[in-house]
């Protein structure tokens, strides 16, 4: 009897220990973990929407900034007249069409550009000329569907101020076109009697375009639009959600508005984040349904609760089984939202590695969106095994090393942490293992360097290795390619070698700084419209590509940059000549073919730039620039594109020109010169501080007040009460 007893005390102790071991990890499991990872989804979920949402403003703006342009362009372009305007000879029309093609360049966003003078009834288009009565009738090269002529005229005879008309249909050529966003623009602009309006027609699509590689996949859940002031949507990028213009407007006024109920936003079935536009009267919206963020957590929870009745009825054995099911989804749910912040990290990764970011700025900026931390040094490496599938774990094995030996070396005696941080993008060969290494000093550099040297040599890896040059953070893709011309270098050798490039022979062709010379000379040839150094920079160019036909990654790189950069410009002359955007690996190569077609677009460019008039002017100098900032540095939209607007030149020559001139960034010069003609004002006016804000090209009092601070070390109100005691 007391034997059956103590079985029973002990059978009943076990099954309470069942119960505490099984039942109330997973009590607590249902009632507050569950519940905080779907908090943390959503929350992840918006964070990921706003970075989108950012990239897509800065996209838009962008464009809408330059078009915004275009009247001041075309007022201050000396060579369209008054008579070609009025009355002119088709040859004086013929002149204006160039002139409209020089203005609007190569720019793709737009899809066709009209300018209608309000007094004659003419609308100029870029390649034909249109008379009133020609105009918006059915059956004509172009009319709008839902747009009747009368309201048409109307509509533009009484413009005064710029608007922008929601996606509709248009025919265009006999084509019907759904999806086309119409931009008006008095010439000049807010001018009530101004004589001439700029249309501008832009696919929809197009503003959604650099938003496409940054929809994962099975991501249907998600959309962006754009809205005007009413909320009323201007552009959708997915019209398969099942949501009409109206569901949308309703969905963000009441889950989207600031001023909604905080409850009601929860509970909704969508997650709205907007941002509104810098330039115009619009908003931008990214809208995320909460059943397909939710949808992976509600299958965890209902496993979760089969998992409960099983714990106990089924025994440890069944428990762990169904567990591990019961995990499962979960698990994938999560993979997901890192893969995601995984693809914007490695999208950022490839603008930086392939020279999208000109500026330090923007590098910053766009690093610290996606979790990303760089110091001022930068240096990539490029691995190649003579193993493909072995060389991720060699480099891998690698890395660990070097880092336990810098983390060994600063518990000893270094008393910052966090010098360096080492990232693996995918860059843009996947046959190499990629390395972007940025340093916080030199010191930490080459501890770092000399480290990796010694730790391959002792280890002897079968890996080929390729080091860049230390660059800084608007230099990275510099860095990139000088590595993987060492690594092509390297690969010449009989065994895996480490080559730094600043090592090789500089009388290899493969040596980059003269190819990238000559196609700084190239690009400064076609500004200047010289024949000459057009023919002889691409004789050169021709030469290094031959030199480069060992190293056949090098090789495709600096083609491809040459080849668009000479296609770009007869695109603009109205040839059609297609881009290229990659050259297969596996195909081989007809290098003299490739040669002998490049030599053939520059001599093409020569002989249309013979046909073209002569234009009079000068060459562009530094001092020139200086001036126009001076006479300009209380506007509020001068920027480093609006100067390169101003020059005819693109947004990375003029960065590049600028810092070799000058010897820092256009925008670290233009905050000196607003500080300096802000401590002008400050010392000899009583102006308040916004006015004196609004004076040197800043909008608000606080902007200016933090550059004021960075450059001088105080904030302009103490600037002006030092000034005030020293009198």
């Amino acid at each position: 009897m007391n034997g059956k007893e103590r079985r029973k005390g002990s059978y009943l102790k076990f099954l309470f220990s069942y119960v505490i071991v099984f039942l109330l990890p997973v009590m607590v499991m249902l009632v507050y973990f569950y519940p905080a990872v779907s908090r943390n989804m959503n929350e992840r979920a918006v964070i990921a929407g706003n970075h989108s949402l950012m990239l897509l403003k800065n996209s838009v703006d962008t464009q809408f900034r330059m078009i915004s342009n275009y009247p001041s362009a075309i007022l201050k372009d000396p060579d369209i007249s008054p008579r070609m305007l009025h009355g002119g000879s088709p040859y004086d029309h013929y002149l204006l069409q160039m002139e409209l093609k020089k203005i609007v360049g190569t720019n793709p966003f737009p899809e066709k550009v009209l300018l209608f003078n309000r007094n004659d009834g003419l609308f100029f288009g870029t390649d034909a000329i249109f008379s009133s009565w020609e105009m918006n009738n059915p059956g004509s090269t172009f009319y709008y569907d839902n747009w009747d002529k009368e309201a048409f005229m109307t509509y533009y005879l009484g413009l005064k101020q710029m608007d922008v008309r929601k996606a509709e249909p248009v025919f265009i050529n006999q084509t019907l076109m759904n999806d086309m966003i119409t931009v008006s623009l008095p010439v000049p602009v807010g001018n009530p009697r101004a004589e001439l309006v700029l249309i501008v027609l832009i696919r929809e699509k197009n503003l959604f375009s650099d938003m496409s590689s940054l929809q994962a996949e099975g991501d249907e859940g998600s959309f962006f639009a754009v809205l005007d002031e009413k909320n009323r949507p201007i552009a959708v990028s997915a019209h398969d959600r099942g949501l009409k213009n109206e569901d949308i407007t309703e969905l963000v006024e009441t889950y989207g508005n600031e001023e909604a109920d905080e409850k009601g936003k929860e509970d909704g079935p969508y997650l709205i984040s907007s941002l509104d536009s810098n330039y115009y009267d619009m908003k931008y919206v990214i809208i995320q349904d909460k059943s397909k963020i939710q949808q992976g957590m509600n299958q965890v929870s209902r496993n979760t609760l089969f998992l409960f009745v099983a714990l106990l009825a089924g025994g440890t054995v069944l428990i762990w089984g169904l567990a591990h099911i019961s995990y499962k989804p979960f698990l994938l749910m999560k993979k997901k939202v890192s893969t995601r912040e995984e693809q914007l990290k490695n999208y950022f990764f490839t603008q930086c590695l392939g020279g999208v970011f000109t500026e330090e700025e923007q590098v910053m900026e766009n690093a610290e969106d996606c979790s990303v931390r760089l110091f001022s040094l930068n240096c990539c490496i490029v691995c190649q095994g003579t193993d493909r599938e072995a060389q991720r774990q060699q480099v891998t094995s690698l890395l660990e090393k070097v880092n336990q030996r810098g983390k060994t070396e600063a518990d000893n005696g270094e008393k910052e942490a966090e010098m360096f941080f080492c990232y693996r993008p995918e860059g843009l060969n996947k046959e190499y293992e990629t390395l972007l290494v940025t340093f916080k000093n030199g010191k930490i550099q080459e501890q770092w360097m000399t480290a990796f040297r010694e730790i391959y040599q002792a280890e002897k890896l079968p890996l080929y290795v390729g080091i860049g040059r230390s660059a800084a953070l608007a230099d990275i893709h510099t860095s990139y390619m000088l590595s993987v011309a060492a690594i092509e270098y390297a690969r010449t050798r009989k065994r895996p070698a480490m080559v730094n490039y600043d090592s090789m022979e500089v009388k290899r062709v493969e040596n980059l700084d003269e190819v990238f010379e000559c196609g700084r000379h190239l690009e400064i040839a076609i500004l200047r419209k010289s024949r000459t150094e057009l023919l002889n920079c691409t004789g050169r160019m021709v030469k290094y590509l031959e030199g480069l036909r060992e190293a056949e990654e090098t090789y495709k790189v600096v083609y491809r940059n040459m080849y668009n950069l000479l296609s770009r410009e007869l695109n603009a002359r109205g040839e059609k000549k297609e881009y290229i955007y990659t050259i297969a690996d596996k195909k081989k190569m007809d290098y003299a073919m490739m040669e002998q077609a490049f030599a053939s677009l520059a001599a093409q460019l020569s002989q249309l730039w013979d046909k073209e008039e002569p234009k009079e002017g000068e060459d562009m100098d530094i001092q020139d620039v200086f001036r126009y900032m001076e006479e300009n540095f209380g506007d509020y939209n001068l920027s480093l594109q609006s100067a390169a607007e101003k020059f005819g030149m693109t947004y990375s020559n003029m960065s590049h020109y600028f810092k070799n001139s000058t010897g820092v960034n256009f925008s670290t010069w233009l905050e000196r010169l607003r500080v300096e003609k802000a401590k002008e004002l400050l010392e000899h006016s009583e102006e308040p501080l916004e006015k004196t804000a609004t004076a040197v090209g800043y909008s608000t009092a606080n902007g200016f007040g933090r550059v004021f601070k960075k450059h001088c070390g105080m904030t302009p109100g103490e600037y002006r009460k030092n000034i005030r005691n020293r009198e």
